[in-house]
């Protein structure tokens, strides 16, 4: 998934960067409107900062304040013995969130994009409703994968350290 997003995220920036002359000199609806510049850099800044929180902000807030990280039944996955492999598994994880992110902020790009060019291939509300609902499901799939990979424990049971799963979106396995 780390490298779909890398490649994801790349083509983005140099998407928004080669066709931001296509856009018009005013994005947005009538009254709600900036200049071409202000969005090309707007929309870069949201397109790179929140995918980067999501990955490496995750990742640096975890090494700083621990406690600011918020998971399903956090106490017995965030203890000592399982953070390194919880962390390993969240950070992987993340990068689906970063994908979702960047998917997001291309559709907004190329919306706005597609209003000058109508020479280009438009998409209609159905088009916009599905790629949304997509988006939704990817997200509801994505939340249950974290629930899914943090259980609650069992009552009385001293778990062990979990074994590393051998795919990101599997869920670990007791030794």
């Amino acid at each position: 998934m780390a490298r779909l997003f890398h490649l994801c995220w790349l083509l983005f920036v140099v998407a928004v960067l080669g066709l931001a002359p296509y856009l018009p000199d005013e994005v947005g609806d009538p009254g709600k409107t900036m200049g071409r510049d202000a969005f090309v850099v707007f929309i870069l800044a949201m397109g790179v900062f929140v995918p980067l929180q999501c990955t490496l902000g995750v990742r640096w807030i975890a090494s700083r304040w621990p406690d600011a990280i918020n998971l399903p039944n956090k106490a017995h996955w965030w203890a000592p013995e399982r953070r390194a492999a919880s962390m390993a598994w969240l950070t992987a994880h993340m990068h689906g969130l970063a994908l979702q992110t960047v998917l997001l902020f291309a559709g907004l790009f190329y919306g706005a994009l597609q209003d000058s060019q109508p020479t280009w291939p438009q998409l209609g509300p159905v088009e916009w409703a599905a790629g949304a609902l997509l988006l939704g499901l990817w997200f509801g799939l994505w939340i249950w994968q974290v629930h899914r990979r943090f259980p609650a424990p069992t009552a009385g049971a001293t778990a062990g350290p979990m074994r590393q799963p051998s795919h990101p979106m599997r869920a670990p396995r007791r030794d």
